[in-house]
């Protein structure tokens, strides 16, 4: 099939503007849209001066889908209130733990038992704050996406995804990071918070368990 003519077209790289198709390729070249009406013959643009906008319709089924030299958007802030929220659910972690030991989780008593499928208060406590943290991170994510529509990104990461039980909300994260970076060439700070904290709170933990050990040891010696 030949190559469609020379005019401005939808962005095959997924900005709200039009890029200038030369018949043979994309060029750098974008231009706001300000018409839906058939293409229209137009001149090749000038990268030194202001444009107008050619009427444009369908897209024509020739032109490529590819464009290599896509440039990121960085008019566009990906990192919103939201994001820092998700970024900082891991802290839930502490709040889990110094319940547990508000509850007696930690006593002589517990710790020794030998009883498997002992449930305590904390252990409860433990669950909620799971359970809340879970479906929270989801409406938390629903309300990140809805933000970044907001602001310009072209089809966000789904925040159904955030409904993952597995380190919440690690899966959406990791997608929303994926689709942002392509689009904005940034937004990797939540990402790297999370893992930060997360990893924190699993080496302050163990360490807890380590000094726990510790002093039962110690006093039945």
């Amino acid at each position: 099939m030949s190559n469609p003519t020379p005019g401005w077209y939808p962005d095959p790289a997924g900005s709200p503007q039009n890029r200038w198709w030369d018949g043979n390729g994309w060029t750098a070249t974008l231009q706001d849209a300000e018409s839906t009406a058939a293409p229209a013959a137009a001149a090749a643009p000038q990268e030194t001066s202001a444009q107008t906008t050619p009427a444009y319709g369908g897209l024509p089924a020739a032109t490529p889908y590819s464009y290599a030299a896509a440039q990121p958007r960085l008019d566009v802030n990906p990192v919103t209130p939201f994001a820092w929220v998700l970024a900082l659910l891991p802290l839930t972690g502490f709040i889990s733990l110094l319940l547990s030991w508000a509850l007696g989780d930690f006593s002589e008593e517990v710790l020794l038992n030998e009883d498997p499928f002992l449930v305590t208060p904390g252990t409860i406590a433990g669950y909620v704050i799971s359970f809340i943290v879970w479906i929270g991170g989801a409406f938390i994510a629903l309300a990140d996406q809805r933000e970044l529509e907001s602001r310009g990104i072209v089809k966000p990461f789904s925040w159904a995804w955030a409904f993952i039980p597995i380190l919440t909300p690690l899966t959406y994260l990791i997608g929303r990071t994926v689709v942002v970076k392509r689009q904005t060439g940034r937004g990797l700070a939540p990402l790297l918070v999370w893992i930060g904290i997360t990893v924190g709170t699993w080496i302050i933990s163990f360490a807890i368990g380590l000094v726990l050990a510790a002093v039962l040891i110690g006093s039945t010696l």
